[in-house]
């Protein structure tokens, strides 16, 4: 309608000039009945365009054509704003820079950063030390300079004695590397992609007499080893990819004496596939040509050559967190050192998992696939964000809050326990943990009662928030005796949260933990029951098979304005962190916990 009120003005504006010159012999009066005349159009014009800007207002639909063009304006402008607002897809929903010990010729975009934390060992083995399974610990950080320089930097802690005899004996083991490495495309096009990628590590090398060592002298010695690939990647289609990495591995001849690894020429290969927006799956094998070798003989200290395999799939829990887990036959986790067979014989199966998270800085990478808005805290999800007594909540913590906890038993326990919330369900773990009496248990089956620290993480699959019928998460914690010989233990939980209401919240945990030689699995059950704004019922038991059943119960108070808890509850628990939620005590005892939430 605004189309036909500007036509209309036009035409009387035009029609002004028409009347202003007019034949001078027209008389005055006929000069001022066209004025007259004039300004009536101009006023009925006026009412006219009036009572159409009404009418138009009050229908309910537009005319047919108006609406027609109307609909492609407004449909292209929306299109345009969706795209202005569109989330950049994250490196966590492209195919992989590396599969394991396999380089790829995928490049982090510019600007982008990934953090890896992970481990894997070996199942444990009938040796003088007992160990739970020779965890090889490491992590990573990759820095996308351009679209086709990616620096990284990766490091790997290895403490053990060897699983399997060496020359009759079970020698310790210690091997720490630092591995700043940088990776070039020189080429990409539709299907194929080059690069040209490089490392130079520092290997800190310490081992008992008959393993890399022939001299009486344990202290850790340091070397330069390296190496230098050329990845080739191939997209078949738009999900697969095939990849070829051929390239040159060096070490030291001999090391304090004793044959080492020395130069050799390996020969990767891998596929990838990438089966959805969260799940990506690969396979790669290494074949070491020479002249060196990449395997140790168990018999004879000689150094051989092994075919390598790795075989896994990573998981993206949301654009910017995701899991790796894995299998191989491989030994370390930097670039150089991940192409050596397990020490001794490359043998065994080594099963491995890591924890990925992107960085924003800029990015604008989705919070959640489908880009859908975060819910804001309640003051019950606020209480749901701490864990019970022995049970961990599904919750995690929103990016960049933290969880202080602290707390001690009258059986002897008392613990420290930091959380930090990384990302959108993805949370960290520092424990620490002083057990309590575990008179309980066989003499070959304690877990001393040493000081113990570790790490772990919480991913969360499904939140109840969001739209999921109940919530689960999967927590994974590593943890050590801090006094020699330092047993470790590996400690599994899927917590499963399910509120019927505001007030009540149901617990599903099935739990594991290893050590030394033996397992223990769990069942635990529990509930919160909300009783006021700020307190809660807190009541929980967990069958554990083949031993004394295990329980808590106590009441919390949170104070949802100042985020801070107390607990006061009754337990049969040796611990809360990790096994000790496992082991029954002699004795009911009391405690109290402490509880801080709060932000960076």
């Amino acid at each position: 309608m605004q189309i036909l009120n500007i036509a209309a003005y036009t035409v009387l504006a035009l029609s002004i000039p028409t009347i202003a010159f007019a034949s001078e012999d027209n008389s005055k009066q006929q000069t001022n009945l066209q004025s007259q005349d004039l300004i009536t159009k101009l006023k009925e014009a006026k009412k006219k365009s009036f009572k159409q800007e009404l009418t138009t207002i009050n229908q309910p639909e537009f005319d047919t054509n108006s609406s027609t063009e109307f609909s492609q304006i407004s449909t292209h402008a929306k299109d345009l704003k969706i795209k202005q607002i569109e989330p950049e897809l994250s490196p966590l929903q492209k195919p992989p820079t590396r599969l394991f010990n396999l380089e790829t010729a995928n490049q982090l975009p510019k600007g982008s950063v990934q953090f890896e934390a992970g481990t894997h060992q070996a199942k444990p083995g009938d040796n003088r030390q007992g160990n739970t399974g020779y965890q090889n610990y490491y992590t990573s950080l990759d820095w996308g300079v351009t679209d086709k320089l990616q620096f990284s930097f990766a490091a790997q802690f290895f403490d053990d004695p060897t699983k399997s005899q060496i020359n009759g004996t079970f020698p310790d083991l210690t091997f720490v590397s630092f591995a700043p490495s940088v990776k070039y495309q020189v080429l990409k096009n539709e299907k194929l992609k080059v690069a040209v990628s490089g490392t130079a590590e520092l290997l800190q090398l310490a081992s008992d007499t008959g393993l890399f060592n022939n001299t009486n002298d344990k202290t850790t010695e340091s070397y330069v080893i390296g190496k230098v690939e050329v990845p080739v990647t191939y997209d078949a289609n738009d999900k697969l990819q095939l990849h070829f990495t051929p390239g040159v591995v060096f070490y030291p001849d001999k090391v304090k004496q004793a044959e080492f690894y020395g130069t050799f020429m390996n020969l990767g290969a891998g596929i990838s596939l990438q089966a959805s927006e969260k799940l990506n799956l690969f396979a790669n094998a290494n074949l070491p040509l020479g002249p060196g070798g990449n395997a140790l003989d168990s018999e004879d200290n000689s150094i051989f050559r092994k075919l390598l395999w790795a075989a896994g799939t990573r998981y993206a829990i949301n654009p910017r967190a995701g899991v790796e887990v894995y299998g191989t036959n491989a030994f370390g986790a930097t670039p150089t050192t991940n192409l050596l067979a397990f020490i001794p014989d490359g043998n065994e199966v080594i099963f491995g998992a890591k924890v990925k998270y992107i960085f924003d800085f800029g990015q604008n990478y989705a919070s959640n696939f489908g880009n859908k808005p975060d819910i804001p805290l309640s003051n019950r999800d606020k209480q749901l964000l701490l864990d019970g007594l022995t049970l961990s909540n599904s919750s995690t913590l929103p990016p960049d809050k933290i969880r202080l906890t602290t707390g001690m038993t009258s059986g002897g326990n008392a613990k420290l326990n930091l959380m930090y919330g990384l990302a959108n369900d993805l949370q960290l773990e520092i424990p620490i943990e002083q057990f309590g009496n575990d008179d309980n248990l066989p003499p070959g089956e304690t877990f001393g009662n040493a000081i113990k620290f570790g790490a772990g993480a919480k991913l969360r699959f499904l939140n109840q928030a969001q739209g999921d019928p109940f919530s689960l998460s999967v927590k994974v914690k590593g943890v050590r005796d801090s006094k020699r010989p330092r047993v470790g233990t590996i400690f599994a939980e899927v917590p499963m949260v399910y509120q019927n209401s505001n007030k009540t919240a149901l617990f599903f945990n099935p739990k594991a933990a290893f050590y030394r030689k033996e397992e223990r699995f769990g069942l635990g059950l529990g509930i919160n029951q909300v009783l006021s704004d700020k307190f809660q019922l807190i009541g929980e038991l967990t069958p554990v098979s083949g031993h004394d059943l295990v329980w808590s119960t106590g009441l919390r108070y949170f104070e949802t304005k100042a985020d801070l808890g107390i607990d006061i509850y009754l337990s049969n628990t040796s611990g809360q962190n990790s096994i000790g939620g496992l082991v029954a005590d002699t004795s009911t005892n009391i405690g109290f916990n402490l509880h801080w939430l709060f932000s960076l």
